[in-house]
């Protein structure tokens, strides 16, 4: 009887070679406690630098820049959304 719904608790494949793993080089401290990385929230200061501003090359070079700079701080973004709408319905 198979139950449905239900997460095995191990897996009885390996991960592919390539695959990020928990061990990745790359995981930060959302890894650690379990949060996906995209929910990790960036420190205020990285998010305003005013240092980190430069004109993009071309329009390739400014949706790539866009896409990891939206994938970095989404949640910095989210939190500015809240705040912008929470004191729009205020007002």
């Amino acid at each position: 009887m198979s139950r449905y719904g239900t997460i095995p608790a191990s897996s009885s494949t390996p991960a592919p070679k390539g695959s990020p793993t928990a061990l990745d080089s790359t995981s930060s401290s959302a890894n650690a406690t379990g949060a996906s990385p995209a929910a990790a929230r960036r420190p205020w200061r990285e998010f305003a630098d005013p240092r980190a501003l430069s004109t993009p090359r071309g329009l390739a070079d400014a949706r790539h820049r866009a896409r990891a700079n939206l994938a970095r701080f989404a949640a910095n973004y989210g939190l500015v959304s809240l705040a912008v709408f929470s004191a729009f319905l205020l007002w």
